[in-house]
């Protein structure tokens, strides 16, 4: 349906209908397929909106979103002055003059007429009821974007409410069912994964209270010990994770191995000295050789306890 011309008279802004017609035909009589209505503000754009959807529909949907709100102002407005009843129709036109709108589209005309005169002094010309919008029209409401429609469409905090009036009238209904199943799924993996976390917690609960303190306390009075011999091997803690853990098996692993390359080393000295002896050719220290060894023996002895009681823990 395109609209070919809208005349207005007595109606939200707008006064009389001569100086209220808008006429949207271009050459030949033809419909203009697009058209932009720019003005200041206050000078009757959302009334024009308005006109248009109440001609239609006889409601105006921006009116019933806050139904309670504008009750209470018109309450207010008519405690006030008589003239605060008028909601729909203008304030200021006389009381001689009709309220209606017309609207002449490329099939039908279309005409919505408001008798003012039947309203007793306190009666206001709307209810803001939903009721009273004409039947086979109720469509219109939400398809009508006027400025007020678009703020509240913008500002919308939820923005799952924003997506589900997007799509109501504008969407891919199939595209619309694949979004849906995807957030039904993202749901169940939030769930499953607070799931785990919570089982994560009470686990890590349980190992330690599982933990020996006693054996904790012997493993690192032995590092300490070993240590003294300008040994860096770290402490164990409660805590101790998976990364700390390999890193301290590759410190004992590259210190056992430091210790056997040197006594592999010595022993090869202590071999040289005996042969040295046996030939008197070369004097080398070999009480102080035998003594190195013998220490060296001592810390492997050492280390392989530490790994012993560290084996225990894990």
């Amino acid at each position: 349906m395109k609209i070919k011309k809208v005349e207005i008279q007595a109606f939200r802004a707008y006064d009389l209908m001569e100086d209220s017609v808008f006429d949207f035909s271009i050459k030949n009589n033809d419909i203009a397929d697009f058209i932009s209505i720019y003005a200041p503000n206050g000078f009757g754009k959302t009334s024009f909106y308005d006109a248009v959807e109440w001609g239609v529909t006889n409601n105006i949907s921006r009116f019933l979103r806050r139904e309670k709100e504008n009750k209470l102002s018109a309450k207010a407005e008519s405690k006030k002055s008589t003239l605060g009843k008028y909601i729909f129709r203008n304030k200021f036109s006389l009381k001689d003059t009709d309220t209606f709108v017309k609207l002449y589209t490329d099939s039908t005309e279309i005409e919505n007429v408001f008798d003012h005169k039947k309203l007793r002094s306190t009666q206001r010309d709307t209810k803001f009821d939903s009721d009273a919008t004409k039947k086979g029209t109720e469509y219109l409401l939400d398809v009508i974007l006027s400025q007020d429609s678009i703020d509240s469409f913008l500002k919308e905090d939820d923005s799952f409410l924003r997506y589900t009036k997007f799509m109501d009238s504008f969407g891919d209904k199939e595209v619309d069912k694949k979004y849906r199943v995807i957030i039904d799924l993202i749901k169940i993996n939030k769930s499953k994964i607070s799931d785990c976390n919570k089982n994560l917690i009470n686990l890590k609960k349980e190992l330690k209270s599982d933990f020996d303190d006693e054996i904790l306390t012997k493993i690192n009075s032995a590092i300490k010990g070993f240590n003294k011999n300008n040994t860096k091997i770290p402490l164990i803690s409660p805590s101790f994770t998976e990364k700390e853990d390999l890193e301290f098996s590759n410190a004992l692993t590259e210190r056992t191995k430091d210790i056997e390359f040197k006594i592999t080393d010595l022993e090869k000295k202590q071999n040289l000295i005996e042969s040295t002896f046996s030939n008197k050719s070369e004097f080398f220290d070999y009480s102080s050789n035998k003594e190195k060894i013998i220490k060296l023996e001592s810390e492997i002895r050492e280390l392989k306890n530490i790994d012993k009681l560290f084996g225990k823990k894990r």
